[in-house]
This record gives structure tokens, sequence and C-alpha cells, in this order.
């Protein structure tokens, strides 16, 4: 049969009511009976069918029923109703709403009821009753929410009044949401999943786009590039180089680099014999596992500015601090070099080995292919036409010991490596975008 619950009530079953020992009753019929000199006639109802049980957990746990003989009309039944403390546990009241001896305490239905539960509660071999303990009515309940299964460890009673309702809820959540933006908190992810934020350049990030390609247009490679092109021409992407000067590796700079190719990967693609070796590259692209060195990565960081003080003092050239560099006209290339001036850029590397750093800078001062496919992208990026390539030596905490060599551009070897790389974006990884985001 169908249940009508109360406020905060839930279908009561045998897993969910709570246990009713032979002691927690003799002591509430013991505390009756010292206050009644009735209480030894209370459980003389006759035969009766109880009905509608229910239960809300609060603090104090509440079980109602209703109770009356066989076949009885619903207005000739008592409701009745158990409050139970479990934490001490005892059984706090009996009561029945329609007796009138259930102001005293000494209600038999209430008493009948309280016998009935402790049955219930004890004997697990007890067949369920269809009409209390029906899936019917548990179907009928809906979803329970959280605060109405498990009552408060602390506490032993809550009023009906300290209830949180959902309007005070979202009052709180919006006077909460209003303090973060004040103090500038709208980059947490918990302000993000709550309020939508309107980014300047979101404009520029590639996953953003191929959310609303409907709206941008974009369905194909062509369209993709004429739509990036005129993002760049309103001056975005200069904007998007002074701005995470001072944000190296925070989220704006992650979500630029999302899908586009790194310089530094340059060499990987073009050396790249088979496809088995384009997921480990598009994984990179895809920027999985770069949230697990950030902060090493910003701690390196920090101190290669120091170092570029030491490196600028040697050749006496001004330089500026250098963000993160988009191609306009390959919009899915970017280039981190650490510094940029007006005629050439500067990289450094700073190797903990005698082996590490051979990988950087050969013996015979001679860099190797890797890095220089990485500059020759970075100088073409930047349009600059040099490079100071700077190798720390593995010492340079005690020694201060540095390399450095000086690039020229390459227009030559810079084509040939944007034509592969191209080549790659167009057939590799933006196939890949679109599988992942859903073609229009």
């Amino acid at each position: 049969m169908s249940v009508e619950l109360g406020n905060g009530f839930r279908v009561a079953t045998p897993e969910n009511i709570p246990l009713i020992t032979s002691e927690m009753v003799f002591t509430f019929i013991t505390k009756l009976a010292q206050a009644n000199a009735s209480a030894a006639s209370l459980a003389d109802v006759g035969d009766f069918v109880v009905e509608s049980v229910q239960i809300r957990r609060r603090g104090i746990c509440i079980i109602k029923g209703t109770i009356g003989a066989p076949g009885a009309e619903e207005k000739a039944k008592n409701n009745t109703a158990l409050h139970i403390n479990e934490k001490k546990p005892e059984v706090v009241s009996a009561l029945c709403e329609e007796c009138p001896a259930s102001d005293s305490g000494s209600c038999p239905h209430g008493i009948a009821f309280l016998f009935w539960m402790h049955r219930k509660s004890v004997d697990c071999k007890t067949p369920k009753e269809n009409d209390v303990w029906s899936p019917e009515a548990e179907v009928d309940i809906g979803v329970a929410q959280i605060k109405d299964l498990y009552y408060p460890e602390t506490a032993e009673y809550i009023d009906e009044s300290d209830i949180v309702t959902e309007e005070k809820g979202e009052e709180f959540l919006n006077e909460l949401l209003d303090q973060m933006e004040k103090n500038l908190m709208v980059d947490s992810d918990f302000y993000r999943h709550c309020k939508t934020v309107i980014e300047e350049f979101e404009p520029i990030y590639i996953h953003h786009t191929m959310l609303d390609v409907a709206r941008y247009k974009v369905t194909n490679y062509k369209s993709f590039l004429f739509h990036m092109e005129g993002i760049s021409k309103s001056g975005l992407f200069e904007r998007l180089q002074r701005e995470t000067v001072d944000s190296y590796k925070s989220r704006m700079w992650m979500e630029a680099q999302y899908c586009r190719i790194r310089c530094s990967l340059v060499y990987q693609i073009i050396t790249r014999k088979d496809q088995s070796e384009d997921e480990e590259i598009l994984n990179m692209i895809f920027g999985q596992g770069r949230d697990a060195r950030i902060e090493d990565r910003q701690i390196l960081k920090a101190n290669k500015r120091q170092m570029l003080k030491q490196t600028v003092k040697l050749h006496n050239k001004p330089y500026e601090e250098c963000g993160l560099l988009l191609s306009s006209l390959y919009p899915y290339l970017c280039a981190s070099p650490d510094a940029i001036s007006d005629d050439f850029i500067i990289e450094i590397k700073s190797p903990k080995t005698d082996e590490e750093f051979e990988a950087y800078l050969e013996g015979s001062g001679t860099i190797s292919p890797k890095y220089m496919a990485q500059i020759q992208m970075q100088m073409y990026i930047a349009n600059v036409q040099k490079a100071l390539y700077c190798v720390l030596s593995p010492s340079f905490e005690t020694t201060g010991a540095l390399h450095f060599v000086w690039i020229a551009a390459d227009p030559q070897q810079a084509y040939s490596l944007v034509s592969v790389v191209e080549d790659y974006w167009k057939n590799v990884v933006f196939p890949r975008i679109l599988n992942i985001y859903g073609e229009e």
C-alpha cells in the first residue's frame, strides 16, 4: 500500500529501524508503572494491525504508525509514535494522537505499538507484513536525502527551526560566492563549478572553440584556421603573452597550451617512425600528466629568472621575461622561451647531472638536434633572427659556471619543420580533437 510520509520521514523497513531490546521496553514500562498505577493494564487492546510505519532520524529517532482492529476503517485507526534515543539507548515516549490517556504517557495503543516494534527489531525471522513493509511503499518515497539517513553524533536533538532550508542554503552559497569574487578567488574550481566565468582569453582556447563549433562555424581544418586568424587580429595573442609573463603554468597558461603543439615536441614529431608513437605525443599535447610537476617547474622558472640576470650582464643586452607566444599564421603552435627582446630570444637549460648536460650540449659545443629544432621553432614564432642558448653547468649553484651559444635563425630549416608539424596537426591532432568534442 502507498504510505503518505511526513516531513523528513522514510518508509520503515527491517533494515533501517532501531534495535528496541527487552531491557529498553522493561525500563520504559517500569517508569510508566511508577508514574501511573494503571500501567499494568496498558497493553490490553485486543487484536490489532499496524500499518503505515515510517521513520525519521534527526537526533531523536521517531517511528510513526497506525494501529487498529483488523479491517477497521482509516478513521477508526489510532496514529501512534515512538521516540527512541539511540545513543543511550532508551525509549523516550510511546504516544497516541487520538487517545486521551496519551497525555499521561499511559496510552495502550502506544504501548502495543512499542511491543510490536520490539518484536520487529529483534526477530529477523518474522515474516514481513506486506501492508507495512511492502516494496510498493518503498518505491513511492523516491530518493532520500543524506540528512534524513543519518543523525548527528554530537547533538541529541535538532529543533526543526535549525534545519537549513533550500532557500537558506541558496542564500548562504550566494554570499560565499560574492565573498570569493571580492577576494579574487574566481579562478578556483569551486567557484567555477557554481558560476559561469567569462574570461578575456577564452576565444584563444581551442577546446572552448570546439565546444561551440556551430556558433564559430568550425567544421574542418581550414575553417578552424580562418576562425583563429580573426582572433589573432584582435590583439588577443599579444595580450596573452603579456598576461602570462607572471603566471607560468597557471590554469590560463595550461588551457592556452591545451591542444597546441609546443616547440619542445617538434623533434619528437619529425622523428617518429610509425603511428604507434602518435599516442604518446597526443597525450602530451592534451596535457596528460602535466599537473604532476607544475610546482617543480614553477620553482625552476623562478630560478631561471635569477640566472637571466647573470646571463644578461655577460652580454649587456636588454631583454624582457617572456610569457606564452602563439603564432598567428599557425595558431596551433606555441612557444615559451625564457626571455625575449626585439631581435633575439633566450632559452636556458639547467641539467642536474653530466649526462643531462651532454643531452643539451654535446662535447664539441654542438647543440643536439632535439633542442636545435626547439629553438628554431621558437625563433620562427617569436619572429626574431637570433637566440642565446644557455646551458648551466651541473655545478652552477657552487661554481656559477654556464655555457652559452649564439644561434642564427635558419629559415630553410624552420620552414621544413613547420611543414611537417602542420601536416601532423592537420592529419593527426585535429581529427582527434574533432573526435573528442564531436564533429558538427
